[in-house]
């Protein structure tokens, strides 16, 4: 049965989950009208292939991102935190099943998967306002110098030759300035590889989190303080918390897998100690 039938209802008995011994978290899980769904994963599956070995991160999920909540996906590493964002933001097709999207999702805020790099920074920002922004170019580009502290003469430079702060910064800009209903967020967010100093990371939170939000953790502790729903990503399945302790505990009580590192990056570490920028927005 299609999800686009009824609601997104995660609870079916399958032999996979009675042989991983996740039984327990099956019945936990609610059900969402398909129509409250910013996105709806309908029976979607996704592999690739290493060394001829089929590696599967998700199998067969049903599952809907309702609207009006901010989430954070839970999992270890490696288990497709970063593919399941690229489906959300369709980056790319899932194996089998079909993602449903019924809001504007952004691109992961905190890469810099956006840019191509022997482009000027103006270009690559004329280019953005143009194709994702629907924005007067002037007005972006007056948005972006300012957030990122360009210099004027940066403009006319290849984006490559950009610091990565700069570059994390301006992309930052532009999904901010851009229409989306929901924003993505591929690992945690702090304000220090944006060039910011820690005692900003507050004010920081605030301004990347105020709408509904999809973020990837790693660990409980990265989860953000205004969080209201948990997805733990394991062994292929999503399962819903509304509770977030409980999500926190639960995961704490679940063995890491043995999977393939999927390359998602981890924090990047490099910090700032620049406070401008941040009254941009």
């Amino acid at each position: 049965m299609s999800l686009l039938d009824s609601t997104v209802d995660p609870r079916e008995d399958t032999q996979q989950y009675r042989e991983l011994g996740l039984g327990d978290l099956r019945e936990r899980q609610g059900s969402i009208d398909a129509d409250d769904c910013h996105v709806i994963f309908d029976n979607v599956s996704y592999y690739f292939m290493l060394k001829k070995k089929r590696i599967t991160l998700l199998a067969n999920v049903f599952a809907g991102i309702p609207k009006g909540r901010k989430i954070a996906v839970l999992g270890h590493k490696g288990v497709g935190k970063s593919s399941l964002l690229e489906l959300l933001a369709q980056k790319s097709n899932p194996t089998r099943g079909r993602v449903v999207r019924n809001s504007a999702v952004s691109w992961p805020l905190n890469t810099q998967q956006l840019f191509t790099m022997p482009l000027t920074v103006r270009d690559n920002l004329v280019f953005a306002a143009r194709t994702y922004l629907l924005q007067r170019p002037r007005y972006v580009l007056e948005r972006a110098v300012y957030f990122a502290e360009l210099d004027v003469d940066e403009l006319n430079r290849p984006m490559s030759d950009l610091d990565s702060r700069k570059r994390r910064r301006i992309a930052l800009a532009l999904g901010l300035m851009g229409n989306f209903d929901v924003h993505l967020f591929d690992g945690p967010t702090r304000a220090q590889p944006f060039g910011f100093a820690t005692t900003e990371n507050d004010r920081f939170s605030e301004l990347i989190f105020q709408k509904d939000y999809i973020i990837s953790v790693a660990a409980p502790a990265q989860i953000p303080q205004n969080c209201d729903l948990v997805y733990i990503l394991y062994q292929g399945q999503l399962y819903m918390f509304e509770n977030i302790d409980l999500a926190k505990q639960t995961f704490a009580s679940l063995p890491a897998p043995v999977l393939v590192d999927e390359g998602q990056r981890g924090g990047d570490g490099d910090d700032g100690d620049s406070g401008a920028g941040l009254e941009a927005f």
